[in-house]
Formats: C-alpha cells, sequence, structure tokens
C-alpha cells in the first residue's frame, strides 16, 4: 500500500494511517489513560477479613472473596475517555503466608474508535499490599463497645431474675436472626446496672427493633436520649443513643391498693395489668400502672375457727385458735361462704380479713 504517505515517526509507506502515524508509533506517543494510583495500603481485619475501602471497612468476607472485591473497588482509579472500555483483565494470587502480603491486580483498556486502526488494549497494573490489624467494628465487639445502649429497668425495684432472663433470652434471638443481615447486629454485652440490664449494641436499628420486642411482653415507660460523642473531620457531631425501657414497680402475685381495696396482681402484659379483688375476687384490668406499688408490710396469714353462722346479723362467729378469742365479721366480707366448725386460712391486712385465692 503505497499512498504517497508516510508515517511522521518511523516513515513506513505500507500501514494505515491516522494523523500522520501509524499504529505502532500513534500509540507510542498517546494513551488510552492512566491510574491514578499504582500502589496502595489496604487495612486488612485479622479476626474477620474486612477490609478497609476509601468508603470505610466492608462486612465480614471470606479469603478467596477478598482479590475480587478489592479489584472492582479499585476499578475507578482507571481514568480514560468515555468511549474507552474498561475491565479487570488478572489477579494475582496472594501470597497469604506472607504477614503483609503484597499482590498485583491488572487493569484492560480498550479502544476501538480509530477506523484506520485495529482495536487497541492497553495493561495498566496496581500493587497492592494488605496490611493486618483489627476492623472498627471487630474493635467494638473485643472490648465490650456498642453504638447504642437499653437501659431496661423496673421503676423502684431491682429486676426479677425471671424478667432477666426474658429480656436475655429476646436479645440474643434477635442477634442471631439479624447477624446475617448486617455486620454490625451484633450484641457487644450485657451488663448488670442500678438493679436492672444494659444490653449495649452494634447500632441503632437493632437497638430499636429489641425495644419493640419488649413492648410486645410489657407495659412499660420509654425514653429515647442522645448523647454527644465526637465530632468527625468534617465537624459532624456523632451522637450515642440510649434507650430506657421501665417496667412496673409490681410483678405477678403482689398484694396493691387499688380502688381503695386490696388487690393481687395477676397478669403484667403488654397492654394492662390485670388484678384480682380480694374483696369479692372479681378480676379486673387496668393500664394506669404509673402509681401501683406493692404494698408493705404485706398481708399476713391467720387460721381462724368458723363457730357459727349468725343469719339474722348476716355475720360468722370466727375464733383465733392462738389465745382463743372470739369476733363477728360481716360475711359480705367474703366471696364465698364459710363451712361451719371449719378451719380457715385468711389474709390480714390492716385489721380486714380476706379469703385468700
Amino acid at each position: 500500500m503505497n499512498t504517497g504517505r508516510f508515517c511522521a515517526d518511523c516513515g513506513s509507506t505500507q500501514v494505515p494511517l491516522f494523523e500522520n502515524f501509524c499504529q505502532e508509533c500513534y500509540w507510542k506517543i498517546h494513551s488510552l489513560g492512566k491510574l491514578k494510583r499504582d500502589y496502595i495500603e489496604i487495612p486488612l481485619c485479622l479476626i474477620c477479613n474486612a477490609v478497609k475501602l476509601s468508603s470505610g471497612w466492608t462486612g465480614s468476607n471470606q479469603v478467596d472473596e477478598i482479590p475480587e472485591i478489592l479489584a472492582y473497588a479499585h476499578l475507578k482509579l482507571l481514568q480514560s475517555d468515555e468511549d474507552t472500555i474498561s475491565n479487570i483483565f488478572e489477579i494475582d494470587d496472594i501470597p497469604w503466608g506472607n504477614s503483609n502480603p503484597v499482590f498485583q491486580i491488572y487493569y484492560n483498556l480498550t479502544y476501538d474508535g480509530i477506523t484506520e486502526f485495529t482495536t487497541h488494549t492497553e495493561t495498566f497494573t496496581l500493587t497492592l499490599k494488605l496490611v493486618g490489624g483489627n476492623c472498627s467494628l471487630c474493635i467494638r465487639k473485643k472490648t465490650g463497645s456498642g453504638e447504642s445502649t437499653v437501659q431496661f429497668r423496673a421503676k423502684n425495684r431491682n429486676l426479677a431474675p425471671e424478667e432477666e432472663d426474658i429480656a436475655t433470652n429476646i436479645a440474643f434471638a434477635l442477634v442471631a436472626e439479624k447477624e446475617n443481615e448486617s455486620p454490625d447486629a451484633y450484641l457487644a454485652d450485657v451488663y448488670e446496672s442500678y438493679g436492672g440490664l444494659d444490653f449495649s449494641f452494634g447500632n441503632v436499628a437493632i437497638a430499636e427493633l429489641f425495644v419493640e420486642k419488649l413492648k410486645k411482653k410489657w407495659i412499660h415507660h420509654t425514653e429515647k436520649n442522645y448523647k454527644l460523642v465526637t465530632e468527625d473531620k468534617d465537624a459532624k457531631r456523632i451522637y450515642q443513643v440510649t434507650f430506657l425501657f421501665k417496667i412496673p414497680e409490681v410483678k405477678v402475685d403482689d398484694y396493691v391498693v387499688f380502688q381503695n381495696d386490696l388487690h393481687r396482681v395477676k397478669q403484667v402484659s403488654a397492654e394492662y395489668i390485670s388484678l384480682i379483688s380480694m374483696l369479692n375476687h372479681h378480676l379486673i384490668t387496668t393500664t394506669d400502672w404509673v402509681d401501683l406499688k406493692a404494698i408493705d408490710p404485706t398481708p399476713y396469714l391467720i387460721t381462724k375457727l368458723v363457730v357459727a353462722l349468725d343469719s339474722v346479723n348476716e355475720s360468722y362467729l370466727l375464733m383465733d385458735l392462738r389465745d382463743y378469742t372470739s369476733e363477728e365479721v360481716n360475711v359480705n366480707r367474703f366471696p364465698n361462704s364459710l363451712n361451719v366448725s371449719n378451719e380457715v386460712n385468711l389474709l390480714v391486712w390492716e385489721n380486714q380479713y380476706y379469703l385468700p385465692i
């Protein structure tokens, strides 16, 4: 092919020319692009195999996933025209036997926009060094620190062991359910505090889910508080979120004063507290639990002999078997009839008698 034109660099006249250069000489002085950086040190968590990218730590990884994660994450380092096609060409094996392994990733840029030339490809090499350490998530787990705390308390008393067990089981079951959805869905620590339990969670979302689970178990009072921890480099304020979940002072089988008379707590549910009147054994419910508290001293049991029933005065004659003293008590004090000549156990509170349930 001799058209009278020749390459401005090598003088060849037997090849296609573009801008007075043959393909070989043209690409000696032109390039499809460049790598913004050709060497990077990458922090690697030695516990969970997370790697730290410019966007932050990834979640935990399998070892064989790391090369591809890093290759795709750094593809953006290639700078080229939009008509150029970029792709990952090859990834070296990582020499895991070294404490801080070094390996290469090879990227290709391809361009076929010059009709006079065949498709042109250039290869760029990125060298990566993995530097061992611990990711922020594993550090928080190791040190027992979390992003959000749920304070589980009872009003004016210590939590009962069964209450602690229920809440703890809920927390562990929730984390087991959610841990595959988010690396921060962990329970860093559970510890006793001020007669209750503090649950330290990896993020606010899992803490909020825990509070919602607790709400399905107990009638409650909740608070959400923010504590300023620090400011980041961009002056953005970082807060730690704390939830307070408080359950009633009373618990099942406590005796309380409600509507000016003695009642026993039958159930503490998510919606209400159910009470049994010790006067007539009727069951009632209330959501007004804030002022309910167990009476002190509690009612005590005493044994009486039912000596007689006075039908005219509607009263029983009861004898104390300790000192043989007798007294008359109105039949309306008891929801059920008492059998004459039988002994009966009665509750005593503020000089009044109640038939136990």
